[in-house]
């Protein structure tokens, strides 16, 4: 079974703070990371990014981007993303408050690429 492939890069220099989650499924179409920086803000955009070609994750794949209480900051936005288009999401998310983030990834299928991008202020 093939391990998943997590790379993030946190930006929090700025006024708006950038958190990118680049991605390579597990074999189970699975995804798990955690930033090593806690994080304040609301959260103002998410945007994912699939692979292309044979890199390309399953269609309607998921995403969670957790707070160290578990709770979903998208709001369930993350749900059912498109493989053939970047997806933006920027209405309605919630808020995190000194923690970590987490971000899930599931229904991506085999060792499958993605970017999220996380947008904090």
């Amino acid at each position: 079974m093939a391990d998943e492939v997590v790379t993030t890069t946190e930006e929090k220099q700025t006024w708006v703070k950038k958190v990118k989650f680049s991605i390579v499924s597990a074999t189970d179409g699975t995804a798990n990371a955690t930033t090593s920086l806690d994080y304040t803000g609301e959260v103002v955009r998410l945007v994912a990014s699939p692979g292309t070609a044979g890199n390309q994750p399953t269609d309607a794949f998921d995403v969670v981007v957790n707070d160290e209480d578990g709770y979903d900051i998208l709001v369930a936005q993350g749900a059912n993303l498109s493989n053939a288009a970047v997806t933006t999401i920027v209405a309605s998310l919630g808020c995190i408050a000194n923690d970590r983030m987490s971000v899930s990834v599931t229904n991506m299928g085999d060792q499958k690429s993605a970017d999220i991008i996380v947008y904090l202020r």
